[in-house]
Formats: C-alpha cells, sequence, structure tokens
C-alpha cells in the first residue's frame, strides 16, 4: 500500500471513532427525552380511558334527564345530574357536569368534563388534563289525542273552569266503547271480539285486532307547583240504552218524571229535562246515545274504570292502580223502566241489578250526570295518570281482575257506552289535559253542521323530520249515499316547510288503503269516501313532519295536529269510529 493509501484509511477509521463519540452524545442527551414520551404514553392511554367513561356518563344522563322535556327542564336537569353522580362524576372540584336544553325544546345536552393527575405528564410541565365530552339526546313522548284541555268529549253541566281556544265546551263528540260481542263494523277497532264480514282486521268472525286491556286515556299533570288537586269525573258513565239520540221507542216522556225543581232521586231535581227524549235532528244536551244494533240486544254492557298513578316506564298497564279510583258500572238494557228505577220513591231500594220494579241508585248516581270517580290522592306526581276503561270484566268480579290483562270470555255485553271524561282542578286548569292514548274511539254527534273539525295529535318539536301515522277506522257511515272526506290539517300556530301556515293546510301527504294500495294525498286529503265501501275499513295516512317544524309547546293547547271530516251537504254528523295515531321512530334517542 502507498503512502496516499494509508493516509486515507487512517482519515476514514480517525471520521467513523468520531461518528461513534457523535451518536453516544445523542444518545445521551435523547434518552430523558425518549423515557419523557413513554412516560406521557402512559398519561394519554389514561386519557383515552377516561373520555369513554366520560362520554358514557353524558350519554346515559342525557337520556335519562330528556324524558322531562320540554315541559320540565329543572326535572330534566335534576335527573341527568343524578345519574352522572350515581355513576361516579357528582361535580366537584375535578368533576363538571352541563346541563342544559339543546338546539331543539325537546333535546337535552350533557357535557361533562373531568380533570385527571398525570402520572408522568407533569414531568414535563402537564400536571393536570381535563376530559370533556358531550351528549345530546331528543325526546319524542307518548302523543295524547283527542283534546288539549282538561275535559275529553262533550261537557254538559260546564264547570266554568278556563279553556283553551282549541277545546270548545262541546265538541260534538263523545268518547265511546262498546261491549265486546258488539260486531266490529259498528265502528269500535279494539274492544269487540267478533266481526260480521268484510271489515279489516278480522280472520273469519274473528277480530284479530281485539285488545281485551280496552282503552287508555292519559290524564296529564303538566307542573305539580301549579295544582294542588285534581278530582276525576265521569259523564253517564252506565251503558242505558236509549238510543242513539236519546230516541228509543220505549223511553219514558219527559212528564213521567216529577216536575222540574222537585227531586226524582238524590241526584237529580230537574228530571223532565235531563231525562227527556230526543230526535236525530234534535238531540238532548244531556244525551250521550247509548244504544245497541238490531243483532245484538240481549245483555247489557258492563263498563270498569281503573286509573294508575305515573311510571317511569310510560307503560300505562305497568302503572300501579290507585285502589280509591276504580269503579264498575252495570248496564241496563229496558229504556221503559227508567221512570220506576230512577225514582228513589220506589222503595225498598233493588238489590239485585236486574230488579227492574224498585229504584236503582247507580243508575240514578250516573244516568245523564256527571259521577265522581275519585280525587287523586295526594301528593301529585307530575306526568300521565292512566284511565284504563274496559268492557269484558263482569260486573261484581273481583277488583284484582278488573285491571288484570286479558280477555274475561264469560262477559258478553252488547251495547255501545258513550261518555266523557273531565278533571276539576284546584289551582290552574291549564296546567291539566285529558287525551287517549294511541287509540280515541269516539261518536261523533253534530245535529247542525254536516263538516267538523277534531283535534288528533299533539307533535311537538322535537318530531321534526319524523312521520305521523294516522289510521281511521270505519268512517263515512254517516256519507248516506253521497261522499265523505278526511284532511290532515296543520297545527294552527305551526310552521315548516310543507305547512302553508295562513290555511294551515299541509303540502302533500301518502295514503294506504286496506288493499294495501298507496295513493298521494294533494292537500293531505282523501275524498271518495262512500259508506257501501269504506264501511269497517281501514285507511291509513303517512303525514311527513317538516325538518324545520316549530310549534307552541309552552301551552298544552299549542302543536296540535287536525282532522277535519266532512260529509255532504245536509247529512247530518253522526258516526262512531276509531282514530289511532302515532310517531314513528325511537321515542328516546342519541342525535350526538
Amino acid at each position: 500500500m502507498t503512502g496516499a493509501g494509508r493516509g486515507v484509511l487512517r482519515r476514514v477509521r480517525g471520521s467513523q471513532a468520531a461518528d461513534a463519540g457523535a451518536v453516544a452524545i445523542i444518545v445521551a442527551l435523547m434518552t430523558p427525552v425518549l423515557l419523557g414520551f413513554c412516560a406521557l404514553a402512559v398519561d394519554i392511554a389514561r386519557w383515552y380511558v377516561e373520555a369513554e367513561r366520560v362520554q358514557k356518563v353524558a350519554d346515559a344522563a342525557a337520556l335519562a334527564g330528556v324524558v322531562y322535556l320540554p315541559q320540565d327542564f329543572a326535572k330534566g336537569k335534576a335527573t341527568a345530574l343524578s345519574v352522572a353522580a350515581s355513576n361516579g362524576y357528582a361535580p366537584s372540584a375535578t368533576v363538571s357536569v352541563d346541563v342544559r336544553v339543546g338546539a331543539r325544546p325537546s333535546q337535552l345536552e350533557v357535557t361533562v368534563a373531568s380533570t385527571v393527575t398525570n402520572a408522568f405528564g407533569q414531568l414535563l410541565g402537564f400536571p393536570t388534563t381535563t376530559i370533556a365530552r358531550t351528549a345530546v339526546s331528543d325526546y319524542n313522548g307518548p302523543a295524547p289525542m283527542g283534546s288539549p284541555c282538561w275535559a275529553f268529549g262533550n261537557e254538559p253541566d260546564p264547570l266554568g273552569q278556563s279553556r283553551p281556544s282549541n277545546c270548545p265546551q262541546n265538541p260534538n263528540f263523545w268518547a265511546t266503547i262498546h261491549g265486546p260481542e258488539v260486531d266490529k263494523t259498528q265502528g269500535d277497532q279494539f274492544s269487540t271480539r267478533y266481526c260480521a264480514g268484510g271489515e279489516s282486521g278480522c280472520s273469519g268472525s274473528t277480530n284479530t285486532e281485539f285488545d281485551p286491556n280496552g282503552y287508555i286515556w292519559a290524564i296529564h299533570v303538566a307542573d305539580v307547583s301549579r295544582v294542588s288537586s285534581v278530582q276525576v269525573q265521569l259523564f253517564d258513565a252506565s251503558y242505558v240504552k236509549t238510543g242513539f239520540y236519546c230516541d228509543d221507542r220505549n223511553l219514558p216522556a219527559a212528564n213521567a218524571y216529577r216536575p222540574n225543581g222537585t227531586a226524582e232521586n238524590p241526584y237529580v231535581s230537574d228530571a223532565r229535562t235531563r231525562y227527556a227524549p230526543g230526535t236525530q235532528t234534535r238531540p238532548t244536551a244531556y244525551c250521550p246515545g247509548d244504544g245497541d244494533y238490531a243483532s245484538n240486544r240481549t245483555t247489557p254492557t258492563t263498563t270498569t274504570f281503573v286509573l294508575r298513578s305515573p311510571v317511569s316506564t310510560q307503560n300505562p298497564l305497568q302503572a300501579p292502580v290507585i285502589g280509591t279510583c276504580e269503579r264498575q258500572f252495570f248496564g241496563w238494557n229496558d229504556p221503559a223502566s227508567l221512570s220506576t228505577v230512577l225514582d228513589s220513591r220506589r222503595t225498598p231500594a233493588a238489590t239485585s241489578i236486574t230488579d227492574r220494579n224498585h229504584y236503582q241508585p247507580q243508575l240514578a248516581e250516573t244516568f245523564h250526570r256527571w259521577t265522581t270517580l275519585c280525587t287523586i290522592p295526594g301528593p301529585l306526581q307530575q306526568g300521565d295518570y292512566y284511565l284504563q276503561v274496559r268492557t269484558d270484566v263482569p260486573y261484581g268480579a273481583p277488583t284484582s281482575a278488573w285491571s288484570a290483562p286479558g280477555d274475561n270470555s264469560s262477559e258478553h255485553g252488547q251495547g255501545a257506552n258513550r261518555f266523557s271524561i273531565r278533571a276539576i282542578v284546584s289551582g290552574d286548569p291549564n296546567a291539566v289535559s285529558i287525551g287517549s292514548l294511541q287509540h280515541m274511539p269516539i261518536f261523533a254527534n253534530d245535529p247542525n253542521n254536516s263538516t267538523a273539525t277534531f283535534n288528533l295529535i299533539r307533535v311537538l318539536p322535537g318530531a321534526a323530520g319524523k312521520v305521523i301515522k294516522f289510521t281511521f277506522f270505519d268512517v263515512g257511515d254517516a256519507a248516506g249515499n253521497g261522499t265523505a272526506s278526511v284532511a290532515v290539517k296543520a297545527p294552527l300556530e305551526a310552521t315548516g316547510s310543507n305547512i302553508n301556515s295562513a290555511s294551515d293546510t299541509i303540502s302533500t301527504c301518502s295514503g294506504v288503503d286496506w288493499n294495501n294500495s298507496a295513493q298521494t294525498l294533494s292537500g293531505c286529503v282523501r275524498g271518495g269516501i262512500t259508506s257501501s265501501t269504506w264501511n269497517g275499513k281501514s285507511y291509513t295516512i303517512y303525514v311527513p313532519i317538516p325538518n324545520d317544524y316549530t310549534c307552541n309547546y309552552g301551552s298544552l293547547s299549542g302543536c296540535w295536529y287536525r282532522v277535519q271530516v266532512g260529509f255532504p251537504t245536509g247529512t247530518l254528523l253522526t258516526d262512531a269510529t276509531t282514530w289511532s295515531a302515532s310517531i314513528t321512530g325511537d321515542p328516546v334517542r342519541l342525535v350526538k
């Protein structure tokens, strides 16, 4: 090797030695940094675990509290805070829980923030880290039908309690429930066991939609701070055969009773007015129209009323029964004997519910008058009390059977019982409302008009973007040889992209008939309804709720979609029908 080559080699070896020294220095300098990052990774892993926990708590708190919106944000907030605390995140020096109304009044936004101490990050100047997560829930609870105020149906002998403008004293309908052996074709979709032939929801002569639990009305108490007591009353609670217009030919004449001003019994001193017969064109204000049908006239209908307390599941059949708020009323199918059995002079009082020759105190208490079911025991709870009404429990059955699930096939009631419900409110009556849930059986009876508008269902802004499913059964009996129409109309004060606020009309809906044939309904109107084709049939209208839907949710009288039923001019509006309405989709959901 030449001298020059050996020089180059010496320079290379020297360079390598120098590089090795530099690497050692770099490693020595970076080791603390690398160890710091490793330590920080431990803290970061903890942050991810804490973030997952915080998110779950925020989700749970939001879902628990939202069910009280929009009416009671304070209760919703308290519930959300309680759920967060029970999961280990009570507000403290290191935990904050912020609860507020979301973008819509039906939404609850919950933000949970937790400050954790870093095990190693503090060595790098980061002693703590705050982890925050937010959940937003939306609630679309059970929607009441039929009435925005404290009365459901016509109100003879009015209380004079204040009413909203869309809850008239006489809405020209009564609640109705038929005995289980009345044919379904007469208009009661769910309380009748049998079909005459051709009705929707039947298999041969069996009503496949029969529900032995009857119907449910919700008595809603919006704010217990505004109400001290609620007394529940029923008008004409017993079934008494009078004819649909109190026109049964066997009814006693008005002068068969004592003159007005003289007590007929302990309950009535105006019998000649209250008990008087009527006609189709002139039904009396006290006549709900109990009656039977040509093929079913043997056994009177027994009606059972059971009031249940609010329940967190909002399932009425899971709600506790209030023992002091349940009654049974036997039926009466002999109109000719009314002037006898309503006369308290016919002593001794009857000891049998079939005695036609003596005074019947229960009939006198209920016939064409208001009867108190009970005063709801205090302290009142905010939410829904559930009034269950059914006709498949025999009179005199043990009280445990009154609310028991299932059908008692030994009960054979064969009459249609019409009645009304109201609440006597101590405090602010506008804090109480009564509406049916899911299904609404009514007997519409307007002697003066061929067109009528009814409250259908209350839809809060939280339902924006969803769909109302509205099914009507056996509409059109009053149409005669003409055609009727059914139109769904928006709430009076509502706005939204498919709502014409000036006319309260809806631009378009869709409909599906009993043959599963679909139609587009311009103006959300279904016309062409005839009694010959639609008798005993179900039809469903799907009403889109706009994404930008708003309404006056702050009042129980706000946010009511309505139904306008029109019959041919000159046709009297008289029809027993069942309406069902619900809002599609999950009632409680996380939207963020």
